[in-house]
């Protein structure tokens, strides 16, 4: 198998680059950018073969000639622009170019060269002010988007639909929820960080940090996503059109802040009462609890999903930053 990850210097690609090149496949990389040094490194020194290929995800051809050249047969497609308000207010056009023209693309693209699967990276964000609802909600619930990037996840997520009804092609979603782990940087498309990025960064850089602490939320584990991503790409029969990517319950950021207080005496923070006020703040929407999705789906292809718990993931994730601190001091400018 060979696999297309579209957005592959990306955060989610790089992930799941890293668990397909573990296990022996081919990837292939497609970014406007290329692969952040260390992580080309790491990867490359993986027991599969690694490929890396810079281009415009809207643009068709190129996206036709990687897959034909590669002999690609799944492709995941995460090349995405993670929008703000402040970004929907500026670059409204562009947001909805890249994201909806750039999945008509690769979805094209995928039909035409034959490719088995295609899973797309959509996201929590198609439910909308739903997650504020008083129980869980399964990937049956309507969508109810609030803000451009849940607007163009809805939206892909609709294309790859038709173009299974139309084509035959065999796509699934994979709604990512709200993620953190190895590998995450500002790269410049993704608006809103993990406030454990946030608080890694300036523990490391000996920077006061004022830090708003939110509600609860259903943090997901970077290497989890990546590992249920893969299983779709893989899994030649898939039951269902869209799989929440979370673990099922939510937890409190302050146990990260614990564990960096306890390793890097440089953490300078400081908790401050208001949203506004705060350097990192730990919910994206503050002052609303998120009632966590329902991962009932997942769990029917990896039984034991999330293979970390919160601790084991933070616990991971501490030993990663250890040995990769230059990339974290560096990953937000």
């Amino acid at each position: 198998m060979a696999a297309l990850i579209t957005g592959g210097n990306g955060f989610v690609g790089l992930n799941l680059a890293e668990e397909l090149l573990t296990s022996g496949r081919t990837v292939v990389t497609f970014s406007r950018r290329p692969l952040p040094e260390p992580a080309r490194q790491e990867l490359a020194d993986l027991d599969g073969i690694l490929i890396t290929e810079q281009g415009d995800v809207r643009d068709c051809d190129a996206l036709r000639r990687v897959i034909a050249e590669n002999a690609v047969d799944r492709v995941f497609h995460g090349a995405i622009v993670t929008a703000g308000r402040h970004r929907e207010l500026s670059s409204a056009r562009d947001i909805v170019d890249i994201n909806v023209m750039g999945t008509v693309a690769v979805l094209d693209a995928a039909r035409h060269e034959g490719v088995k699967r295609v899973v797309y990276a959509s996201s929590g964000a198609v439910y909308g002010d739903s997650r504020f609802g008083p129980e869980p909600l399964d990937e049956t619930a309507p969508f109810a988007p609030t803000a451009l990037y849940g607007i163009t996840k809805v939206t892909g997520e609709l294309l790859t639909r038709r173009y299974q009804e139309l084509w035959g092609l065999s796509t699934v979603s994979a709604r990512i929820n709200a993620v953190f782990g190895p590998w995450e940087r500002d790269t410049g498309v993704r608006d809103t960080l993990s406030p454990m990025l946030g608080l890694a960064a300036a523990a490391l850089r000996g920077e006061r940090v004022r830090w708003y602490r939110g509600s609860p939320q259903d943090w997901i584990y970077s290497r989890d996503v990546a590992h249920a991503c893969a299983v779709l790409l893989t899994t030649e029969t898939i039951a269902h059109d869209a799989y929440n990517i979370a673990p099922g319950y939510a937890w409190d950021v302050a146990r990260w802040v614990d564990r960096l207080a306890i390793g890097y005496a440089e953490l300078d923070l400081e908790s401050v009462a208001a949203p506004e006020d705060a350097d990192i703040v730990e919910h994206t929407t503050p002052g609303r609890v998120r009632t966590p999705v329902a991962n009932d789906r997942i769990r029917e292809l990896i039984t034991e999903f999330p293979r970390h718990d919160s601790d084991a993931a933070l616990d991971d994730y501490l030993r990663w930053i250890e040995d990769h601190a230059d990339f974290i001091a560096a990953a937000i400018p």
